[in-house]
């Protein structure tokens, strides 16, 4: 491929083509004049990026860009990422062997564009006897051919392509490239007319830094370009800078101060911070926010730090580096709408998305009923929403699919609501443009296919993380070769991350690329890579015109980092960043309250900055609540010591509302006097709370049936399927989609309960069944019901059923176990005496339905009984309700509250207090 791009450039006489090398990469730029020996407007100006054109105030145009041009001329296109994409899987499900065709295209893509950006001759490359790098060379090569079957070439063969095509020369003035590759080389030898100028930075004696720049320059002169040495000296800071960077050596005395700064903060939150107050310092005093930038090499994981401390700054910011489309607000909806789409609108994803920032559809009353119905697929869901239309048909043409997409994007809002976010209106519009770009037809393709294809889609694209106008912009060094800006701030300058380590390649290793090196293949050696990230450093530093400021965290996430290398060989000593001033209301407020954060309690002549400021107040208010909370202090009116009476309703507490007080305080006050209630919301399966008041029913049902039988067991079983239908209608249970395997189970487990030998005893007839009772029970009004009422030959026999397998609901003994079974006891105490006043009661149990027996606990004693008495009167006559579970915390299990008391370690630190 380069030997054809050579042999074109060739046919014409272009004298004159000259190769300027000078030590410095922005000499030309020196006062922002343009650059010497040139007549203004002669030339077309090449420049590595956009920023470089607006130091100039020229301007943009791009190698890219002209060779995009003269491919489309040809009738070629570049292939849109989702195409480009399949083409590759069809490649290596062809020449790659492997299962996994698309985890395969991923893993190749990388290595397989940096082939063809080199300019790898792939035939011989497929020679090769090493058999893994012939076959990512057949998958190049399977690649390249459908390409060019459909009419498209990759983005990474772009130059190589259109120097093939013999482009129409073009006066050309290249500037401000810190190497130029061979494409780059091999397109400019095609393209470059006489006179035109290219500038490439050399460093004579500087090792092996400037190797590739070397070889260029010769590759140059072999192609017939004159070589010429710039004699400019350049001055200014990032000249210096740029200098002293190539001693490698410290140099305290020579250290470029004090207009450069090195910094280390204790972590990324304050390194942010710290650099935004500089720069928020620098616009107040009239700096113009485009004669600054940031710089990170982990853009990434900056960008998001640096846009919310931004934010709260008020300082415009613009974060350029590329995100997936998948990893914007708009892409993360759409991948989930789509895939919901598929699966036919199921209730808890199009929940999600119709509650989603872009929709906003569920107001309180929808949402309220789409809980209630549960409601799932696109037609039970348009009897809410009008807005979901119906079902989306299983089959149907691309074309269709898109205007059927379109069409819901519109209709719920997202279409309208993605305009508010300059970054979700760049992603909207690129997804359209991308969609467009795919082959229609009225071929009809199946619905799971057109949902891949989205899918991959949102993967695939990439968007500005944070587009916009105006405001100081957050770069890569990549993005300012060339340019100058006054102010130039380098964070996350750590060891391990500038310079970005070299990541192993798990196609061609270290050994094989060497080997490929000396059979004279254009690949990257580790070395080499690690040399262009110090040339990026270097072409940095002459971006830097009047101050140059950087700076590392010494925490990453929770490992300790030392600073990057490139620090001292700038001959500067990372020092504690100076005092920075409070650049936000929020840090006012934090600030005011970490110095005094009880106003009541400072001292004489003391003011407080704001002292109309509600979020201030709120503030002052929440941290006392929450110091209180978690320190040794006994429990407060915010842990439920709310001093108000309370009297137990005329008509009876509930038992099982009288054990939640025995149980933890709190429990009982947010049911009974706060009277807090979880809201209702269908489920997938039978909740337990459900599936207990059916057993009950059914068991209720079954036995009513049984009465006077002589034997209630087989009657009991013999009715069981009847009154299981019967429960079923009378509960109105709602349409779970596993019911019909649910409802087996539930039935086996009835029937084996049942048929058990503790179900009831040999000769025992029904008494009563749900018998409700009012008594009172040591002083206290309490009321309830008695599953069950056997008389058998002791006497009468009291019966509670439990679902599980186990007795959960248990009141805490002296120790703070929950071990008391209160339940039996006001059953033998109270209930029986009204029920049964003239009968003994010889027994009460408990019965498992799921472990088909009795359940055992231990009788508790009359002081124990006592005890819990006296401390359910006292906590309603003093308003007293503290979050004091059990210490196993076994009544917290199934407490709706939990979030409410924030149980936790400070629960200890109280307890140790008292």
């Amino acid at each position: 491929m380069n030997n054809g791009a050579i042999k074109a450039g060739a046919k014409h006489t272009r004298s004159g083509r000259r190769l300027i090398v000078s030590p410095y990469l922005t000499s030309y730029f020196a006062g922002g004049s343009p650059l010497p020996g040139s007549p203004t407007g002669a030339k077309l100006l090449i420049l590595p990026n956009r920023q470089a054109a607006r130091s100039l105030a020229v301007p943009y145009r791009s190698l890219d860009g002209l060779a995009l041009r003269i491919i489309q001329d040809h009738g070629l296109q570049v292939a849109p990422k989702l195409i480009s994409h399949r083409l590759l899987q069809r490649a290596v499900a062809h020449a790659g062997g492997s299962v996994d065709s698309a985890g395969m295209a991923r893993a190749v893509e990388s290595t397989l564009r940096e082939l063809l950006r080199a300019g790898v001759e792939l035939p011989t490359l497929a020679l090769s006897s090493n058999g893994r790098v012939s076959r990512l060379a057949a998958i190049a090569l399977a690649y390249r051919s459908s390409l060019r079957e459909q009419g498209l070439i990759d983005t990474a063969e772009l130059l190589w392509q259109a120097a093939e095509l013999a482009p129409r020369p073009v006066e050309l003035l290249v500037a401000g490239f810190p190497r130029l590759p061979a494409a780059e080389r091999a397109f400019l030898d095609a393209i470059a007319a006489p006179e035109s100028r290219v500038y490439l930075p050399i460093q004579h004696g500087e090792g092996t830094l400037f190797e590739e720049n070397r070889h260029a320059t010769e590759d140059f002169r072999l192609r017939g370009w004159l070589v010429e040495e710039s004699k400019e000296v350049p001055e200014g800071l990032g000249v210096r800078l740029a200098r002293h960077f190539l001693t490698r050596h410290f140099h305290p005395k020579a250290a470029v101060k004090p207009a450069a700064y090195a910094y280390a903060y204790p972590d990324m939150d304050a390194e942010a911070r710290g650099t935004l107050a500089a720069i928020k310092r620098l616009l107040l005093k009239g700096v113009s926010p485009d004669r600054m930038a940031i710089v990170a090499r982990a853009e990434e994981s900056y960008g998001p730090l640096l846009l919310r401390v931004a934010r709260e700054y008020q300082v415009s910011l613009r974060v350029l580096y590329q995100m997936p489309l998948a990893q914007t607000r708009f892409g993360a909806w759409l991948g989930k709408f789509i895939e919901t789409v598929r699966s036919g609108f199921p209730f808890e994803s199009t929940a999600r998305l119709l509650a989603h920032p872009l929709v906003r559809a569920l107001d309180g009353e929808t949402w309220r009923k789409a809980r209630e119905a549960h409601s799932s697929g696109a037609e039970a869901w348009g009897e809410l929403l009008p807005l979901i239309g119906e079902a989306w048909p299983q089959e149907a043409s691309r074309e269709q699919f898109t205007t059927r997409l379109r069409l819901a994007l519109e209709r719920l809002g997202v279409a309208r609501n993605v305009m508010l976010w300059p970054r979700e209106a760049s992603a909207y519009q690129a997804f359209l443009d991308e969609l467009r770009a795919l082959p229609g037809g009225s071929r009809e393709i199946t619905l799971t296919l057109f949902v891949a294809e989205v899918s991959e889609l949102t993967r695939v694209l990439t968007v500005a993380a944070q587009p916009g106008r105006g405001g100081v912009e957050l770069h890569t060094p990549l993005s300012l070769f060339g340019a100058q800006v006054d102010h130039l701030f380098v964070v996350g300058a750590a060891e391990g991350v500038l310079p970005s380590p070299v990541r192993p390649d798990p196609l061609l290793d270290p050994f094989e690329r060497e080997d490929l090196q000396s059979d004279g293949h254009p690949v990257e050696s580790v070395s080499s890579a690690a040399l262009r990230e110090e040339l990026s450093f270097w072409a940095l530093l002459h971006s830097a015109g009047t101050s140059f400021t950087i700076s590392y965290p010494r925490l990453l996430g929770r490992s300790e980092v030392l600073p990057s290398p490139f620090i001292a060989r700038l001959g500067l000593v990372p020092q504690t960043p100076p005092s920075r001033p409070l650049c936000s209301l929020p840090e006012l407020r934090r600030s005011l309250l970490r110095a005094n954060p009880r106003p009541e309690q400072r001292n004489s002549g003391e003011q407080d900055d704001l002292p109309h400021d509600e979020v201030l107040l709120q503030a002052r208010h929440a941290h006392r609540v929450e110091a209180s909370r978690e320190s040794e202090a006994p429990f407060d009116r915010y842990d439920g010591l709310v001093g108000s009476p309370y009297r137990p309703p005329s008509a009876g507490l509930g038992v099982t509302r009288l054990i939640a007080l025995a149980g933890c305080p709190f429990k009982f006050f947010g049911g009974s006097v706060l009277r807090l209630s979880k809201e209702e919301e269908a489920a997938e399966v039978l909740e337990a709370s459900l599936q207990g008041r059916l057993y009950h029913q059914v068991l209720h049902l079954v036995m009513e049936r049984s009465r006077g039988s002589e034997d209630p067991r087989a009657a009991a079983l013999e009715a069981l399927d009847a009154a299981f239908e019967v429960a079923e209608q009378e509960f109105d249970l709602p349409a779970l989609p596993s019911w019909h395997l649910e409802r087996d189970q539930h039935l086996v487990t009835l029937q084996r309960a049942i048929s058990a030998q503790d179900f009831i005893a040999p000769l025992a007839q029904v008494r009563e069944l749900e018998s409700n009772f009012k008594a009172e029970w040591r002083g206290i009004p309490v009321r309830g019901q008695v599953d069950r009422i056997d008389l058998g030959d002791e006497g009468l026999e009291l019966v509670d059923y439990k679902s599980g397998s186990q007795v959960s609901n248990l009141a805490k003994d002296v120790d703070g176990r929950s071990k008391v079974d209160l339940q039996l006891s006001i059953y033998r105490e109270a209930a029986a005496a009204v029920l049964a006043p003239a009968e003994p009661v010889a027994r009460s149990r408990y019965y498992s339905v799921k472990g088909a027996k009795d359940l055992r606990v231990t009788e508790p004693t009359e002081e124990e009984l006592d005890r819990i008495a006296g401390l359910a009167k006292a906590a309603w006559r003093d308003g007293s309700y503290p979050v004091d579970p059990d210490l196993d915390a076994k009544v917290c299990e199934f407490c709706e509250f939990d979030l409410l008391c924030r149980k936790g370690p400070r629960l200890e630190r109280k307890r140790n207090r008292q």
